[in-house]
């Protein structure tokens, strides 16, 4: 009789730790669903229309056209689809020379020069003479009365760079990538709205950048990179 209450007690608890156990098991799984559910109904059940490319770069200006340019032309990259979002217009090289002298201006030295060469857009510049060399500069503090000097001949260089006007190196880079519509794409005139990032517990997911078009179209663009270049008003 003793060993049959035993093993009585013995089985009531086993069947207990059983049902803890169960109990248990199916709070965790709800618990990791309901960490899921959020992000899952959300791609499910959105009405946005979505478009997938490896690279979304948010900000057309000189950085993240440049940075684009670089990767159409480079034959590792080449093939990368890539999609630029900036809340500006797309200029062109032409069209800028046809406007005002651009008050908004870059100093570009002989190494960005080169960048700028690598990227397919200083030649166009160059040939068009739309620059203007300096040879020495002067920076001085008008608080202190501080002041250095820079000469291109100290260094053994025929000038220290090149002023250039903004829209001039926004409109030739915008030709490069344009050259290179079949795996660029640039969407002017749209805001970047919003970046939603994978959660740690799916890494191998696409970011997802929302943008909104100057008409108010609203579309969902998926990537396994977003590069912000963006300044004050660029996306």
């Amino acid at each position: 009789m003793l060993r049959s209450l035993v093993g009585s007690e013995m089985c009531i608890r086993d069947r207990y730790q059983r049902r803890v156990r169960g109990i248990e098991g199916e709070a965790m799984l709800r618990a990791r669903a309901a960490t899921r559910l959020p992000s899952t109904l959300r791609r499910l059940c959105s009405t946005q229309p979505h478009r997938d490319f490896d690279i979304v770069v948010i900000g057309g200006g000189v950085p993240g056209s440049c940075f684009t340019a670089l990767l159409a032309k480079n034959p590792s990259t080449s093939g990368l689809k890539i999609c630029v979002v900036d809340a500006g217009r797309s200029p062109t090289l032409q069209g800028e020379l046809s406007e005002n002298l651009d008050i908004r201006v870059s100093a570009i030295a002989p190494s960005s020069a080169r960048i700028l060469q690598s990227a397919g857009a200083w030649d166009p510049i160059e040939d068009l003479g739309r620059l203007a060399a300096y040879t020495t500069m002067q920076v001085w503090d008008g608080a202190g009365g501080g002041r250095i000097c820079f000469d291109a001949e100290e260094i053994g260089e025929p000038e220290l760079g090149y002023v250039v006007e903004n829209g001039i190196l926004q409109g030739a880079l915008h030709d490069v990538l344009r050259t290179n519509s079949e795996t660029v794409e640039l969407l002017p005139n749209t805001r970047c709205n919003g970046v939603q990032f994978p959660s740690s517990a799916h890494p191998g997911s696409p970011a997802e950048v929302t943008v909104r078009s100057e008409g108010g179209d609203e579309v969902v663009l998926r990537t396994q990179l977003v590069v912000a270049a963006d300044g004050w008003a660029s996306a």
